[in-house]
């Protein structure tokens, strides 16, 4: 059985538009949009439709014992019969219907978030077909009975999330250049931009920070910067770690690839800081930020411009001294072929930073644990200060939204560190900011004025509690790493 760049075996589904799939309709059935997005969910993927007597059936399967069937379901409309809706799933082989799940999705669900199942599956089924009815409710009303499938997916547990990953990938290409041509217009990073242009430091915020006037401009800045004073295991210093590559005296440029590089302003911000002849390969899925890379790189430093979707990316072998991904592994899918590529295209002696890189829960979420912690401070705080940027309106409590459910963002965030330990070994690595950056992010970063006291104090109590919290077990969401790679045996 041969295997892909993952190790996967073959044997795995998951439901989007192009997958194999048939619907059995009942005569006389309304004829709808299969795929239909369940904008009363607030979700921009489209889902698979099934109305009450209608049965969606998956090609022949051969089942492992692993194997796994994830499910994410909701009402597909807005309100649906009183009585709700039934959804059933069986294996039919060899003449036999085995029943696998069965619930009913009441019409409260229909405002509710999307309810989720995983089921084991028996293994041994010889050529399985999996059925998925929907009926109406107990009280036979099939009136608006509308079920949307926003998520199926079949493969061995381990796997379930790279599957479900590499589905809709065209849609999350197209949302994720839609939220970064506009995301970056957002003030906070308008100023880091000027910083950048005006040969300030705008490096992931630190201690060191302080120091550099105009450097901490607003909250975000302010609490992170906060906290890394009061953290004892620092983040690695990359920007002496770039000085003492350029003071190796070996008479060439120091060639540095960075991936997924958005505005580059980290990137800058270190460079501005070393004169050292560079050769800089910068790769972005999105042309019109790769135009903005060059206007704030400074004149040592000579680019290549690489557009390209890392999950495909091709790198030359043994060509760089130092790989940087800031704040950019969070968004590739490919995680075990990225990690292969960028170990192969390096020097011997050559480095993979990760810088600011998020490690947290899928979708860039906080756990329940850390949400419900946020909480207990997020709902304490005045009006002003949880006001929302992007909806204008006070937010009662933490929004915890799937970012990926529509894009890359934290698509296997989870899972990065398990995979780097594939190909890399670790020499520094710190982690950090369990809960701070939601309290602080670009929804509510504007809210609050440094030059008042009362909130610089809001500010200072954030960074305690974020440190309680981490002390009681909670988990960091940002990592900070110096790797260097395995070589192949």
């Amino acid at each position: 059985m041969s295997l892909d760049a993952d190790g996967l075996a073959p044997l795995r589904y998951a439901l989007e538009p192009g997958a194999v799939y048939t619907v059995d309709t009942p005569p006389g059935h309304p004829v709808i949009e299969r795929w239909q997005p369940p904008a009363h969910l607030g979700l921009l993927r489209p889902a698979l439709v099934l109305l009450a007597g209608e049965s969606l059936h998956l090609r022949p399967l051969a089942l492992r014992t692993d194997s796994r069937l994830r499910l994410s379901f909701a009402p597909a409309l807005p309100s649906i019969s009183s009585d709700g809706l039934t959804l059933e799933v069986l294996a039919h082989t060899h003449g036999t219907a085995l029943p696998l799940f069965a619930t009913t999705v009441a019409a409260a669900e229909a405002g509710a978030m999307p309810r989720q199942a995983l089921l084991s599956l028996p293994a041994g089924l010889d050529q399985a077909v999996l059925e998925l009815r929907c009926g109406p409710g107990p009280r036979h009303d099939p009136s608006a009975d509308w079920l949307a499938l926003i998520e199926l997916t079949i493969a061995p547990e381990q796997d379930l999330d790279l599957v479900a990953a590499r589905a809709f990938r065209s849609l999350r290409l197209h949302y994720e250049r839609a939220h970064f041509n506009q995301a970056f217009d957002h003030p906070m990073y308008v100023a880091r931009r000027q910083r950048v242009a005006l040969g300030i430091d705008a490096f992931i915020p630190s201690e060191r920070s302080f120091a550099v006037p105009g450097a901490v401009e607003n909250a975000f800045d302010y609490a992170l910067a906060r906290l890394c004073q009061r953290l004892s295991h620092k983040a690695p210093d990359f920007e002496q770690r770039l000085r003492q590559r350029a003071a190796r005296g070996d008479g060439r440029p120091l060639r540095l690839l960075s991936i997924g590089t958005g505005l580059g302003l980290t990137e800058a911000a270190l460079l501005h800081q070393v004169e050292h002849p560079v050769e800089l390969t910068v790769v972005d899925v999105n042309d019109q930020l790769l135009a903005a890379v060059a206007s704030i790189m400074p004149p040592w430093v000579r680019l290549d411009l690489v557009m390209a979707d890392v999950n495909d990316l091709t790198l030359p072998g043994d060509e760089y001294d130092l790989a940087l991904c800031v704040s950019g592994v969070h968004h590739v899918i490919e995680l075990g072929a990225f990690f292969a590529r960028v170990r192969d295209a390096l020097a011997a002696d050559g480095e993979l930073w990760l810088i600011g890189e998020n490690i947290g829960p899928s979708g860039n979420r906080l756990d329940e644990d850390a949400l419900a912690a946020g909480n207990r401070l997020f709902v304490a705080l005045p009006e002003r200060l949880r006001r929302n940027a992007w909806t204008g309106q006070v937010d009662a409590a933490l929004l915890n939204p799937d970012r990926s459910e529509a894009t890359f963002e934290g698509i296997r965030s989870h899972e990065i560190e398990r995979e780097v330990a594939r190909f890399f070994t670790a020499a520094h690595v710190s982690r950090r900011n369990c809960i701070l950056w939601r309290w602080v992010g670009p929804e509510y970063v504007g809210n609050f004025d440094l030059t008042d006291a009362q909130d610089r104090s809001l500010l200072d109590r954030m960074v305690e509690a974020e440190l309680d919290y981490r002390l009681a077990g909670g988990q960091p969401t940002e990592l900070h790493g110096v790797y260097t790679p395995l070589r192949r045996q």
